[in-house]
């Protein structure tokens, strides 16, 4: 199952919040039109107000289609914004799928062992980590807006770091 608290992947330190101490919500779950056809197209979630050398993003997509599944668009308070694209393979790809070898992965996979599959035996799902190095440093990160493209693919994130600047 998946892990919760503070958790470090390739060196980086999420805090991934715990459903049991959260109304049972611990993720962000956009529409996908496969199997969320009625969740949110996209939700805006507020930043601590610092200014970051960069951003890591936790997530992953559920019926993970090789497209481009949806975006993040970082809003600044000096009103600039800057959009990321979320697509598979490149920084993001499938919950069910490992590593992508026919093309060039710009994130990182991390397993997780599952112990509530379809089979009822523990199967490897997995997460990917990328880092997105912010063009305009010295800006304050004021939020991030998850957009989904509404395909088959379900856009899911679990957490985002920021590395302030020192």
């Amino acid at each position: 199952s998946m892990p919760v608290g503070k958790q470090t992947w390739f060196g980086v330190e999420f805090d991934i919040i715990d459903p049991e101490k959260n109304n049972n919500k611990s993720i962000l779950t956009l529409r996908g039109t496969y199997v969320t056809p009625a969740f949110p197209e996209k939700v805006l979630i507020p930043m601590r107000h610092e200014k970051v050398r960069c951003l890591y993003f936790l997530h992953s997509a559920s019926n993970g289609a090789r497209t481009l599944i949806g975006e993040y668009i970082v809003r600044f308070a000096s009103g600039k914004e800057s959009k990321i694209d979320n697509r598979i393979p490149g920084n993001n790809g499938n919950w069910w799928t490992g590593y992508y070898y026919d093309t060039g992965e710009e994130s990182k996979p991390v397993g997780i062992l599952s112990r509530s599959t379809l089979s009822g035996n523990p199967e490897w799902r997995y997460l990917r980590i990328f880092e997105w190095v912010n063009p305009y440093p010295d800006d304050i990160i004021i939020g991030v807006e998850a957009i989904s493209n509404n395909t088959v693919a379900t856009p899911i994130l679990l957490g985002i770091t920021g590395v302030c600047n020192p």
